[in-house]
């Protein structure tokens, strides 16, 4: 048993110790936002996105981007508070997958009113 515990605190180490979180990769994201309480909308409320944007980052540059996203939605909620959610993928077609799924689910068509924003 302590070797086992002792290959898992190996590796885990090994890992953490080589894990290359400055290496840029390519990924794909988009951000969307709705109203954080739905009970307080009448009518259709606004839900804004943007388009899937490549983009060629690290761990960090995605921390950035994210905390952008949610300051640009604090700034532009119409409903006090707005979600922020910033979603990536390792491909266009997952995002792109992803993205038509929420924008042609019949219950999101029922509730929102999409609007595409220019975020980056």
């Amino acid at each position: 048993m302590k070797t086992l515990a002792l290959a898992f605190i190996f590796l885990t180490a090994y890992g953490i110790e080589n894990d290359k979180s400055d290496d840029k990769k390519t990924y794909y994201y988009y951000c969307k936002s709705r109203p954080w309480d739905m009970s307080t909308v009448t009518g259709k409320a606004e839900f804004k996105y943007t388009k899937i944007t490549k983009v060629e980052a690290n761990d960090n540059d995605l921390t950035v981007l994210t905390k952008e996203w949610a300051n640009y939605m604090k700034a532009n909620c119409n409903y006090g508070k707005c979600t922020s959610d910033f979603n990536y993928y390792y491909s266009f077609e997952q995002a792109s997958q992803r993205q038509n799924a929420m924008l042609n689910d019949p219950e999101n068509l029922n509730k929102f009113n999409f609007v595409e924003v220019d975020f980056k």
